[in-house]
């Protein structure tokens, strides 16, 4: 393959701890402005979450946004019950892609059609 390669990552603190997809999605989508260059076709991405922490023993502070808990518990019950239907914009209604898989290993454990069999 002689296509141009490129690799790159960035950090992007949040100023708080937080569970809420919005805050994650917009620090992600913040990351991807730092990193992108046009003119690569990008194969793989990541995300990585570090520091993590229970929610239950965060630092108290004047910021706390309940809104944002409530729509955030909301949103998860929705998902929940309707097995993820509810979505964020920047997800996009349509899948233009699909994960290759030409170098996947056998599912010999969780397929019947892939177990081996001794003869």
């Amino acid at each position: 393959d002689d296509e141009r390669q490129y690799a790159n990552g960035v950090n992007i603190p949040l100023f708080q701890p937080s569970d809420d997809t919005m805050v994650l999605t917009n620090a992600a989508l913040l990351g991807l402005d730092y990193i992108y260059r046009k003119g690569f076709n990008y194969q793989k991405a990541g995300v990585t979450l570090c520091h993590l922490t229970s929610k239950h023993k965060m630092q108290g502070n004047l910021f706390n946004d309940t809104i944002s808990h409530s729509r955030m518990k909301v949103m998860d019950t929705i998902n929940q019950r309707w097995k993820g239907k509810l979505k964020l914009g920047s997800e996009g209604v349509t899948k233009e892609w699909e994960m290759r898989s030409q170098f996947k290993s056998k599912n010999y454990t969780t397929n019947w059609d892939q177990l081996i069999i001794a003869s």
